[in-house]
């Protein structure tokens, strides 16, 4: 079965749901439950997702934050674990496409399971436009539905 990475720009979509690409982040996680493909996050997927409930726009109350984490840990998505060789990984993409550490766990993590990396973030995707596995969530994607 196919593996694609998303990162924590697409899972926030399926919580904020009037956002930009909300549509076709929703489509990518039905595929994923009806068995099409396995959506992979690595570990720093739900600190990343936790941070910006915590400091979204949309002033989130902490029961609130709570539900949606909750909902997310529920989505079934498959954890790549930390390593230090994906952190090892990691450091040399930041460096390289200068993206943050964090942006670069997620190509480091697609890259190790041999899988696309889907990202709603169009500043990071634009660093790494050199990558032919990382792809911008939008209607004009490979993933078109």
């Amino acid at each position: 079965m196919e593996q694609v990475v998303i990162d924590t720009s697409v899972g926030l979509k399926w919580i904020f749901l009037h956002e930009e690409g909300a549509y076709q982040a929703a489509h990518l996680l039905l595929d994923h439950l009806r068995g099409r493909w396995r959506l992979v996050v690595p570990a720093l997927f739900y600190y990343e997702a936790a941070n910006a409930l915590r400091h979204s726009t949309n002033r989130l109350t902490l029961q609130q934050a709570e539900a949606a984490l909750t909902h997310l840990r529920g989505l079934k998505l498959v954890t790549h674990p930390t390593s230090s060789g994906l952190m090892r990984c990691a450091l040399e993409i930041s460096y390289q496409y200068e993206v943050s550490l964090y942006d670069a766990v997620f190509v480091a993590t697609a890259l190790r399971r041999g899988a696309r990396l889907v990202t709603a973030d169009k500043k990071a995707h634009s660093k790494m436009s050199g990558l032919s596995f990382v792809e911008l969530l939008k209607g004009t994607t490979r993933i078109v539905f």
